[in-house]
């Protein structure tokens, strides 16, 4: 395979009237390949490769049932491979490691419960220092827990 500079060569070296013989002399590759990418009407590319079963890929779900299963808790990599090669699993520990740091699925949160009291009856204060130094400014903050209006 040739790539893209080389073709562009052969065909500029075409154009310009040369023979396949020649055209071989300049580039150094064979007649026959020459011939074969004049021919084609394409750019030269590769071909996609099949892509070949991993040794985890077997235990996949197994793993993803297990891992949700536990929730909200982590298995260890360490557990999660000792229980696949009981299964017949032939791999490494770094390959369920690699696996299990994919994005893990959040749960929702809890509702958030509003605390809700009678007028007058709580109050919340905040206190901060914005400033430090020989003029310190410091904030107070107060909220009524009723304060506010109802439609």
């Amino acid at each position: 395979m040739i790539g893209k500079e080389e073709y562009m060569e052969i065909e500029i070296l075409k154009k310009q009237g040369k023979s396949i013989r020649e055209i071989s002399r300049v580039t150094g590759l064979s007649r026959n390949t020459i011939r074969k990418y004049l021919r084609s009407a394409a750019d030269p590319k590769y071909r996609q490769r099949d892509k070949r079963p991993g040794k985890l890929d077997p235990f996949k779900a197994f793993i993803e049932d297990r891992v949700k299963a536990a929730l909200p808790h982590r298995l260890p990599a360490t557990v999660l491979t000792r229980e696949i090669r009981s299964l017949g699993f032939e791999g490494s520990e770094r390959l369920v490691r690699l696996f299990l740091a994919l994005p893990v699925p959040v749960q929702e949160p809890e509702p958030v419960v509003r605390f809700e009291t009678e007028p007058g009856t709580q109050m919340q204060a905040d206190w901060c220092e914005l400033r430090k130094g020989k003029n310190p400014l410091y904030a107070f903050v107060t909220t009524l827990g009723f304060s506010r209006s109802r439609g």
